[in-house]
């Protein structure tokens, strides 16, 4: 008997270790969240100091250097917002400027890009051969080309447009 009293008291000490443990562990994840919490209280009130204070010619020599820092990062991020409205734009200006210009078909009168092999109209071939527009409206089913949203054959095969 004395055997199994034995046994029955190591289970024991192990499932209440195990138990305390579960506990420990429970405890410590709160404590985290408990401190995730001041965390975001004291951002909080940093960002409301910030504003509150941005302006001011005059403030405590300790926050005076994260000020500064802080208008610095601000200048940096407008500069580089600056570099992308830049990219953007150049890009949009090459995209019309790629597509302001048209060539007219002999043969119907359409309009069509500089870059068409062939008609959007009426689908006979056009004069001298480009690069094939990237990205525009929809895509030829035959070829899988970019097609105008209002062509009626592709640019590059002559496909007649499905749908």
């Amino acid at each position: 008997m004395e055997l199994f009293d034995r046994i029955g008291n190591i289970t024991k000490s192990a499932v209440d270790k195990t138990a305390n443990k579960v506990t420990i562990a429970r405890v410590n994840s709160r404590i985290k969240s408990l401190k995730s919490g001041i965390e975001a209280q004291k951002l909080k009130i940093g960002e409301m100091y910030w504003f509150k204070h941005k302006d001011d010619k005059a403030i405590e020599p300790d926050m005076a250097e994260s000020f500064k820092a802080i208008r610095a990062y601000l200048d940096q991020i407008a500069s580089c917002e600056s570099e992308i409205r830049a990219i953007l734009e150049s890009e949009e200006m090459a995209r019309m400027a790629a597509y302001s210009a048209n060539a007219l078909c002999t043969l119907c009168g359409a309009q069509n890009s500089l870059d068409a092999k062939f008609c959007y109209g009426c689908g006979s071939p056009m004069q001298g051969t480009v690069a094939i527009p990237q990205q525009v409206g929809i895509k030829c089913s035959m070829c899988g080309a970019a097609m105008e949203e209002d062509s009626v054959f592709c640019g590059v095969c002559g496909a007649k447009r499905q749908g």
